[in-house]
């Protein structure tokens, strides 16, 4: 029963080097100049408490806006897919 953990060992091999794959990718958060990018743009903040609970805020905000969008996006495919639906089998 040789090589009975080969998979095992593929799988551990596969994640490594997936892992480091992603410590080569971009940061979104640069702390030596100060930046927060996201999708939609840059914020750029001073290394401060106050600057950092703005950040905060905004990044709370620009979350909401995303919710909301994807589940306006989602209703309305709902609604799409049940007219569709009720077309085709009624």
């Amino acid at each position: 029963m040789l090589g009975g953990g080969a998979g095992h060992i593929a799988d551990m091999i596969a994640r490594y080097k997936s892992n480091m794959s992603m410590l080569s990718k971009k940061r979104y958060f640069n702390k030596t100049s100060g930046k927060y990018e996201n999708r939609r743009g840059r914020i750029e903040i001073n290394e401060n408490k106050v600057n950092l609970t703005d950040l905060k805020i905004k990044l709370q905000q620009g979350r909401r806006r995303e919710q909301f969008r994807d589940v306006i996006i989602l209703l309305v495919s709902i609604f799409l897919a049940y007219i569709l639906f009720s077309w085709i089998f009624f």
